[in-house]
């Protein structure tokens, strides 16, 4: 970091920009469709830009060895992937990424794999990557560079501020579909009928009964279409931040939001 903050912050920009770019790439070539990785709306992914920040200001000392810099790049970016998912775990209730399956794991939350990556990625930053982008940023009049990082502080509040909003508002959605589903599952026992362990099948098995008039209840309907709107009009942004984190599990709503994974699957088979 420079001390200056409207060139560290224009670095952020930069750093978190490419890492977008890099997390677009990684999750979009084996899907072989484009993914909007990140959290935020806009193409930044910041937990690279604090993380190009972290290693640069720590490593550059030790610029002249590269295997340190690698393994206390691995070290620090592990402990920065490790640390933000716990805290938006713990801010929005969700986890939005999971190693569990992969080998040498922390919690699920950081692998060696991706950790070596993270260590490569380092190296390239701190030894190539780096050294154009300062040369760039030098090459900027002051007054150019206030002003960008003015401009990005202002829409990163902004997308910032819509996306914890969207966050909110599909955990939500999410509580509603749950008092639905309840309500649901309370008609059909009462009517004894055979419940299924998923919610999406209890939903086919309810509006199966119904299409067949073996349910005539007018309050099961009610229910059946109104759990039928939420599901059909998720939100565009939702459907973004799902497809972003398709591991993302709720810690509140986890059925529910299955569901809500499902019908965005059927909808893009569609």
């Amino acid at each position: 970091m420079t001390g200056d903050f409207y060139i560290d912050f224009l670095y952020l920009i930069i750093y978190s920009f490419l890492g977008w770019i890099a997390e677009v790439i990684y999750c979009s070539i084996p899907n072989r469709h484009f993914i909007n990785r990140g959290f935020l709306n806009g193409p930044l992914c910041p937990i690279y830009g604090f993380g190009a920040l972290l290693v640069i200001t720590i490593l550059k000392p030790f610029s002249y060895h590269v295997l340190l810099v690698f393994i206390v790049g691995l070290v620090l970016t592990g402990l920065l992937e490790y640390i933000t998912s716990f805290v938006m775990e713990k801010l929005f209730h969700a986890r939005w990424w999971d190693y569990s399956k992969r080998k040498y794991n922390i919690n699920g939350r950081v692998c060696l794999l991706n950790a070596s990556l993270f260590g490569g990625l380092c190296v390239v930053t701190l030894f190539f990557i780096h050294p154009l982008i300062e040369q760039l940023v030098e090459a900027l009049s002051y007054i150019v560079v206030q002003t960008c990082a003015i401009l990005f502080i202002i829409i990163g509040t902004v997308d910032l501020t819509l996306t914890v909003q969207v966050v909110y508002n599909l955990n939500e959605k999410l509580e509603k579909l749950k008092e639905l589903s309840i309500e649901i599952k309370e008609h059909l026992d009462e009517k004894q009928l055979y419940i299924e362990e998923r919610l999406e099948d209890r939903i086919i098995l309810l509006r199966q009964n119904i299409q067949e008039n073996k349910i005539k209840s007018k309050g099961l309907k009610r229910l059946s279409e109104e759990f039928h709107q939420i599901q059909e009009n998720t939100r565009f942004i939702h459907r973004r931040l799902i497809k972003a984190f398709p591991k993302m599990e709720s810690k509140k709503f986890q059925m529910q939001l299955k569901f809500i994974q499902a019908a965005i699957k059927n909808k893009q088979r569609k």
